[in-house]
């Protein structure tokens, strides 16, 4: 059974379209976008035939940047930085995965996702190793 890692937004539509997995996850992790990414992700689930699980999670005070609403952190390689942000939505999405016991995760990405160092092949590959 599969879980799907839903923001709403073109990679994770396509692979909801194209998968049809049971079951999509949508995190609120204090995102500006937040309300929308949920909006769509509810819309593909009911399109699709996808229960929707939303998980809300408070860390908006370390978001930088235009994903935060705010200026970004004098460390942040580009304006839209929320630190180690898919490292966080992978987790959330595992822990829920085993909750309902389902035993793969999807994950839609972009080419620009490489930027970042928790969106690098080798980062995700390394999850893929560790679930």
């Amino acid at each position: 059974m599969e879980l799907l890692l839903l923001s709403g937004g073109i990679d994770s539509a396509c692979l909801a379209f194209w998968r049809r997995p049971k079951h999509a996850i949508t995190i609120d992790y204090g995102q500006v976008c937040a309300k929308a990414e949920r909006d769509a992700s509810s819309h593909f689930c009911q399109l699709f035939g996808i229960k929707h699980h939303t998980v809300r999670l408070d860390t908006g005070m370390p978001g930088s940047g235009d994903l935060a609403g705010q200026p970004p952190h004098e460390l942040a390689p580009e304006s839209e930085w929320w630190p180690f942000r898919n490292q966080l939505l992978l987790t959330v999405a595992a822990i829920t995965a085993v909750s309902l016991s389902v035993d793969k995760l999807l994950l839609g990405t972009v080419s620009s996702d490489s930027f970042h160092a928790d969106g690098r092949v080798e980062f995700v590959s390394a999850v893929d190793r560790l679930l």
